[in-house]
């Protein structure tokens, strides 16, 4: 028997070039689906998917080694010069704790050099 999503949604696949593509719900699938098409008519470049961050190195600290910590977006592209990072979210409502803590993090080290979006 197959279990439930942990937040209720649904994976979704995608065939691009003979490659299978998974996603963690249909709204992310789908607007992958708007960003190929846009990619296909050169509208943007440098389609990219699940992009990681990192958002604090490796330290060792008291003997022990922590690991990093990184952020995955859901899609970076670029456009007109500028580049693109893209979160797909279930509802503007809906974030952890942890996305919260993340988000803030990666807009701190990384806003001057992306346009951060979240797609709800």
């Amino acid at each position: 028997m197959k279990s439930k999503s942990k937040y209720g949604n649904k994976k979704t696949y995608r065939i691009i070039n003979n490659e299978k593509i998974k996603f963690d719900s249909l709204k992310e699938a789908r607007y992958f689906d708007l960003l190929y098409a846009r990619a296909n008519r050169g509208e943007i470049e440098e389609l990219t998917l699940q992009p990681k961050y990192e958002l604090i190195p490796t330290i060792r600290w008291d003997g022990k080694t922590l690991r990093k910590i990184t952020y995955s977006a859901d899609f970076r592209y670029k456009e007109n010069g500028n580049t693109y990072v893209i979160d797909v979210k279930s509802s503007a409502t809906f974030q952890t704790d942890v996305y919260k803590i993340k988000k803030r993090l990666f807009l701190n080290k990384y806003r001057s050099e992306v346009i951060f979006k979240e797609v709800y």
